[in-house]
Order: C-alpha cells, then structure tokens, then sequence
C-alpha cells in the first residue's frame, strides 16, 4: 500500500512564500518526497493557490513576477489531485 500526504493550501502557500511557517511547510514536504510519500491535494488546490498569490500580489507583499515564479513551482511538484468523492476520508477531521 502506498502511504499518502495530503496536502492542502494552508501548507502550499507557506512551502512556496516566505512566510512565518515556511521552514515547517518546507521541512514537512522535503521528509515527505525523501519518504517517497505520494502527495495529493484537493482537486481545487491549484485554484486556490493561485488565488493566495494573486491577493498577496495585490497585497504588495509579492511582485507579480515572483507570484509567477512561485506558482510554476508550485505546478512541478509531483501533486495527485484527487476528487472529494474519491476519497471522502481524507477531507473529514477525526471527531
């Protein structure tokens, strides 16, 4: 069985933009991809991320250019984006 990480915004954003919890969202992803952990993220991840860093360019705290570049990296990582209904476990939290 493959072990899986999913992965949502509040981690993507962090993992790409310097920001307060970059070194945990850089360290979780880094042991996560040496683990060999496949990473899956909503399938409205991409749209999401793309919204943060379009509002912190408009912000000011992010050039477009680097809006860009940080959204590129954000498209080669090795995500699965997966469908609610695929997979209605992982979108639930343990009550």
């Amino acid at each position: 069985m493959t072990r899986l990480l999913c992965i949502d915004t509040s981690v993507w954003i962090p993992y790409l933009v310097p920001e307060v919890y970059q070194l945990q969202a850089r360290t979780l992803l880094t042991e996560a991809l040496s683990l060999n952990l496949r990473l899956v993220s909503p399938a409205f991840a991409w749209a999401e991320v793309g919204s943060v860093l379009r509002k912190k360019t408009r912000l000011g705290v992010i050039t477009t250019e680097e809006a860009q570049g940080f959204f590129e990296d954000f498209c080669e990582l090795p995500i699965d984006y997966i469908e609610e209904d695929s997979h209605p476990d992982l979108f639930t939290s343990g009550k």
